[in-house]
């Protein structure tokens, strides 16, 4: 991992926009009742925020890329990880989560392909990869939390 080849800015928006999904993470386990659920809900709720964003980024390099990127099937990729997270929202906490984590997954896989054919930048994975790990790790703990709740 070369993570002194991203931006500084990038990199240093990307680790504090981790901080929402540690919290909820963290507070799950830590936090009293009620706060605890609290502390599940922000970082479940959290999630679709950012799939809805990273599905964004395939828009905006689409139009960069001109006109002729303009096609149905980039641009539909692009707005798919905000419909998902709609139903994410709409559902009970464990699917939702497992939803949102094959969401993070799926969308790493298409940003390493953008970047492989030359679409992203090549710093791109470096950035992901540890931050799609730890918000994987997350959410993770969140379904954890939510099927122990649940038992």
């Amino acid at each position: 991992m070369a993570l002194t080849e991203v931006p500084r800015p990038a990199l240093t928006l990307g680790v504090v926009g981790l901080f929402p999904f540690l919290i909820g993470a963290a507070g799950s386990w830590l936090l009293p009742d009620p706060y605890n659920f609290l502390a599940a809900q922000a970082g479940l709720v959290y999630a679709p925020v950012i799939v809805t964003f990273l599905g964004a980024v395939h828009w905006g390099y689409a139009m960069a890329d001109g006109k002729s990127a303009m096609s149905f099937a980039r641009l539909g990729f692009s707005i798919l990880p905000a419909l998902v997270s709609w139903v994410a929202l709409l559902s009970h906490p464990t699917p939702a989560l497992i939803l949102m984590a094959a969401c993070f997954s799926a969308l790493y896989l298409a940003d390493v392909r953008a970047i492989q054919t030359g679409r992203f930048p090549a710093w791109y994975r470096d950035l992901r990869r540890p931050l799609t790990i730890v918000v994987l790790l997350c959410l993770l703990s969140l379904l954890i939390f939510s099927l122990r709740m649940n038992a």
